[in-house]
C-alpha cells in the first residue's frame, strides 16, 4: 500500500496521537508514505506562522516527519491536468473543498495514492481512496 498524508494527519504523528502511531507501527512492507509539496508549505506556514517559542519545535516535528516519507511530491503538469478536472466538477456540484486539498486529491490520484485525512470533505471527490487513521 501506498500513502499520501494530509496535512492533518502529519500533524497527528508530530503529537504521537496514539491511533496514528499504531497504524503507522501496523503498516507492512512495502508500504510507502508521501507527502504532496502542497502539504509541506502548509505544514511550514504552520510553524513560521506559530509563535516563535514553539517554531522551533514545530519545525522539528516537520523533519521526523519528512525523515519517515519516501518522497515529497511535486506539481506536475499532469497534476495540474487532474486538479483542473476535479475543481470544475466540484463546483458543478456545488460542492467546492479548499484548493490546496483539491491539490492534494490531484496528486492522490494522478501518483495512485491512498489518501490518509481526517477531513471528510474529501469524499466529494470521486475515485478518491480516502482512509481516516483517527476512527
Amino acid at each position: 500500500m501506498r500513502y499520501l498524508l494530509d496535512s492533518n494527519t502529519c500533524s497527528h504523528i508530530h503529537r504521537e496521537t496514539p491511533a496514528v502511531v499504531i497504524r503507522l507501527a501496523s503498516l507492512t512492507r512495502p508500504a510507502a508514505l508521501y507527502l504532496s509539496v502542497v502539504v509541506q508549505g502548509e505544514l511550514l506556514y504552520g510553524a513560521y506562522h506559530a509563535p516563535r517559542a514553539m517554531r522551533a519545535k514545530l519545525l522539528r516535528g516537520i523533519r521526523r516527519v519528512l525523515g519517515r516519507v519516501a518522497d515529497v511530491l511535486p506539481l506536475t503538469p499532469a497534476v495540474a491536468e487532474r486538479y483542473g478536472h476535479i475543481k470544475a466538477e466540484l463546483a458543478a456540484r456545488g460542492a467546492l473543498i479548499p484548493s490546496n486539498d483539491v491539490w492534494i486529491a490531484a496528486t492522490a490520484l494522478e501518483e495512485d495514492l491512498i489518501l490518509v485525512s481526517d477531513d471528510a470533505h474529501f469524499e466529494r471527490v470521486p475515485g478518491l481512496t480516502v482512509e481516516n487513521w483517527l476512527r
